[in-house]
């Protein structure tokens, strides 16, 4: 790999690729230059001028393209954060109610999502693809999961609180991002949760992949730009002396960077290689240029032109709702309900002050009554004198017929019931519970309650596989087998440790990572109806019942479930297999008499067959007296074996009173022995 050093100013790369070095190792030395090689002393100064303007420029395209979003959003936050302006009207300080309707809607949204999404025990799963035959997927795909769990509760301490956070801002902004990155001056996989609106793209693109360029608002305080700036990061110069938008009086206001992923061709070759550009906003200077490719997944034809290079993909969009007008920008609870939420207000501030004036009392004093004009209110148990008769007072003075409407009540009970049920925080058990009905009805009506819910949680389910992937893939680059061998401790057949190699373990072309939380369940009393389908079930012996019992007890969010189910008592099984075997030898018994009886009543009649066959010898032999011994030959024959039959059946019937006997003499004693006759043995 070629040094910054070697290339001489003459040498040094224009950002449009006009007049670009052809020497070959300048290329070389793109492609394998790591990601947090910071490239600007490689380009023309001119040029890096023309790129933070450019880079500012687009930036502005990128605002102007998203406006009416951030309108919406900055609208949306506000409602949310119940912020009130002075009221005049119509008197000063008139009521000024803020219903926490988008509050409210996004705390409940919060309160089912969270814990689904953040379960007690493992966050994230592997899926195994394709056979496993000898178990060595299944083993990987736990080392993959239990590692990425423990990563994301422990090593990324932040992972679950921006989770929470992140699910209340999605509900109300309805965008958001995550970035995900390997920080090598910590030596750790980072995770980190922007601010609404901060990911600033434009609102033409379809996605996030197909946007042409990126770029984050990103704040730094004095120390931390100087910091980057002293370890090489950031190149140094005079635009940390240019004010930004910051307070004049405040010397420890944070500096405004615009970090864009775009793409430029720094090697004249034709084709736009992806960067990642920093730039500081006020002096729209460049401090950073690194490239955003692996080396390894450059495509080249057979003349070893460049392709195709795909950038490194750093953040993870979050979308609550799509938008109707088809952007990319999605809608939240802060725009389906703003309207609302502002009618509500009204509403309530016009009873309000309906209430308050009739409370206060106003009218006319005719002139009369001699008590002069303007505001005269009473303190608490005051009386006055007045120089006129009490006939006089009440004659002269109208009061205004001041009432709250009872529309405006009706009206207000309408909105509030259509913004509960547009933004879907009805209790479910309220909705779908009835006594005893049936565990499938209740599933149903929990489907039916949360079935927006449901939509917005799996659009969540799929940014967290994109965001647990994106961590697998960053092990499987950043760490040592040292480190996987140390944290999983494996051990041979003879306790010798084993090394893993993390980039075999993490491969996931034969596997999928993906969260734990069950898409198609959101909230807990969806479980629970799930649960109890299965349970009843169990019930009926369709499945079995205590691993029916497990999944209730889970639903319930009871630990070690598996604990709580009864183990049978070795006593009582042996009582069992007793009763058992006393089961069997009795049926075994009655199928050994049913046997006897059969071959009895065979024998019988075997035996009278052979009576009247041997009279019918008997009777053909008186007849054929006379004959001559040729003819008498076969009666002989027929009649011999006539007795031979005879002698044979009832040979049978004297053994089946044997049996019966013997029987008889063994009923009531221990189990039969292993030379007695089973069941269709004679």
């Amino acid at each position: 790999m070629a040094l910054i050093e070697d290339f001489p100013a003459e040498d040094m790369l224009p950002v449009d690729g006009e007049g670009a070095s052809d020497d070959q190792a300048v290329w070389e030395w793109l492609t394998d230059a790591p990601a947090e090689k910071n490239l600007l002393d490689l380009l023309d100064a001119s040029d890096v001028a023309n790129l933070g303007k450019r880079v500012c420029e687009e930036y502005e395209i990128d605002c102007r393209s998203r406006k009416a979003w951030k309108d919406r959003l900055d609208r949306a936050q506000k409602l949310a954060a119940l912020e009130k302006d002075e009221k005049n009207y119509p008197f000063p300080k008139a009521a000024n109610i803020k219903y926490p309707l988008i509050m409210t809607a996004a705390l409940r949204f919060n309160a089912d999502a969270y814990p689904a999404l953040v379960p007690p025990g493992d966050i994230v799963k592997a899926r195994i693809n394709g056979k496993d035959a000898n178990g060595a997927k299944k083993i990987r795909a736990a080392i993959v999961a239990e590692t990425c769990s423990w990563q994301l509760r422990n090593e990324i301490e932040s992972w679950e609180a921006d989770t929470d956070k992140l699910l209340m801002d999605l509900a109300i902004a309805g965008t958001m991002h995550r970035k995900a990155w390997y920080d090598p001056s910590e030596g750790r996989r980072c995770i980190k949760l922007l601010a609404p609106g901060a990911l600033v793209v434009n609102d033409g693109v379809p996605s996030l992949k197909s946007a042409p360029r990126l770029t984050e608002e990103i704040e730094l305080y004095p120390d931390e730009v100087e910091g980057r700036v002293r370890s090489g990061l950031f190149k140094g110069g005079d635009w940390r002396d240019v004010d930004g938008d910051e307070e004049e009086d405040d010397s420890l206001a944070p500096m405004v960077f615009l970090e864009q992923h775009r793409r430029h061709d720094l090697d004249g070759d034709g084709y736009p290689e992806p960067y990642i550009v920093t730039v500081h906003k006020a002096s729209q200077t460049v401090v950073r240029v690194v490239a955003n490719w692996r080396p390894d997944e450059v495509m080249v034809n057979a003349e070893g032109e460049v392709v195709k290079i795909d950038p490194v993909t750093y953040y993870i969009d979050y979308h609550f709702m799509p938008g109707v007008s088809g952007g990319y920008h999605s809608i939240g609870l802060g725009v389906l309900l703003g309207d609302l939420s502002e009618t509500i207000d009204s509403l309530l501030n016009m009873l309000a002050d309906a209430g308050h004036m009739q409370t206060m009392g106003s009218g006319w004093i005719g002139k009369e009554a001699r008590l002069g004009v303007g505001s005269k209110p009473f303190k608490p148990g005051e009386y006055r004198n007045v120089p006129s008769t009490g006939m006089e007072v009440r004659s002269a003075v109208v009061e205004r017929q001041i009432a709250p409407s009872p529309v405006l009540f009706q009206l207000l009970g309408m909105m509030i019931d259509s913004a509960r049920e547009l933004a879907n925080v009805q209790n479910l058990q309220e909705q779908s519970q009835r006594s005893n009905q049936p565990a499938t009805t209740t599933v149903v009506l929990a489907e039916q309650g949360k079935a927006i819910y449901t939509a917005i949680f799996k659009r969540i389910f799929r940014s967290l596989k994109q965001e647990f992937t994106a961590l697998a893939k960053m092990n499987a680059e950043t760490m040592t087998p040292d480190q996987l061998s140390r944290f999983m401790d494996e051990t041979g057949p003879e306790g010798e440790p084993i090394e893993l190699d993390p980039r075999a373990v993490f491969d996931l072309a034969d596997m999928d990572i993906e969260p734990v939380a069950d898409p198609r369940a959101v909230t807990s009393m969806q479980k629970m109806a799930h649960a109890q389908l299965l349970r009843e079930m169990g019930a009926t012996g369709e499945i079995d019942r205590g691993a029916a019992t497990i999944r209730v007890l889970d639903a319930a969010g009871v630990p070690d479930a598996e604990d709580l189910i009864p183990k049978p008592d070795p006593a009582q099984q042996q009582v069992q297999a007793t009763v058992m075997a006393e089961q069997i030898k009795g049926v075994q018994l009655d199928n050994v008499k049913k046997q006897g009886e059969a071959m009895k009543a065979f024998a019988a009649a075997a035996l009278s067959e052979t009576e009247i066959m041997l009279k019918r010898a008997e009777v053909a032999k008186a007849v054929a007296e006379g004959m001559s011994e040729d003819m008498l030959a076969p009666l002989d024959a027929a009649l011999k074996e006539a007795q031979a039959f005879k002698a044979r059946a009832s040979g049978i019937l004297d053994l089946e009173k044997a049996g019966e006997a013997n029987r008889a003499g063994t009923d009531g004693m221990g189990g039969a022995s292993d030379n007695a006759p089973g069941v269709g043995r004679s």
